[in-house]
């Protein structure tokens, strides 16, 4: 959940990047209109400013691809805010998301933390997440149990050469949950070719 309902949107120029790149306290970054010479750096062409797409660096934090005299860095988008917005008159090394949630780069969900703090605050962090996979498994098996009943007629279904698609019909019982029941009883899922038509052309080629 992003932090940024209320917060009237403010740029500033990227340090190091000005007249070239800005970055807002909501956590967008954009480009600006300018003149560069081009690829054979020969000619100048005129370049429109926009909204830069982020990336994910694979752990959650955003990045996007910054370029200057031909070098092109990535730089994470909530350092780039926090560096802009925040004032840190302690020095301290590293950005902190308040709420956990990483691609949520508000300045109002960013604080400038030291390396023991944010240990900290990872650990919690990890804490939630297994927390919220606990009650996942938990949720998931309680639904289960409140379908037990429906299960012997979705296996005998699709021991049947019913379509997964079908016995959700039938059963208003979510496909990826009919997909797990199958599963947990060791049934073989089918390719996900509606069945119905491999029969029709079946029986078409024996006539």
């Amino acid at each position: 959940m992003s932090s940024n309902k209320g917060i009237k949107e403010q740029w500033k120029d990227i340090a190091g990047y000005e007249g070239l790149y800005q970055v807002s306290n909501t956590g967008k970054v954009r480009s600006l209109d300018r003149i560069v010479k081009d690829k054979t750096r020969e000619r100048y062409q005129k370049l429109k400013g926009k909204e830069l797409q982020t990336t994910d660096n694979g752990n959650g934090y955003k990045l996007v691809f910054l370029t200057k005299n031909y070098k092109r860095e990535n730089k994470y988008v909530h350092r780039l805010v926090a560096e802009s917005f925040l004032t840190n008159i302690n020095n301290l090394p590293e950005v902190n998301h308040k709420n956990l949630n990483k691609s949520d780069n508000s300045v109002t969900n960013l604080e400038w933390i030291d390396s023991t703090e944010n240990k900290r605050h990872y650990q919690k962090t990890e804490i939630a997440k297994q927390n919220n996979k606990t009650k996942g498994i938990e949720s998931r098996n309680r639904y289960i149990e409140t379908i037990k009943d429906k299960i012997p007629y979705i296996i005998k279904e699709y021991n049947n050469n019913k379509t997964i698609g079908y016995i959700n019909k039938q059963t208003k019982i979510g496909q990826s949950t009919i997909s797990r029941i199958l599963k947990e009883q060791n049934i073989k899922i089918r390719k996900t070719v509606n069945n119905r038509i491999i029969q029709k052309i079946g029986r078409a080629s024996c006539r």
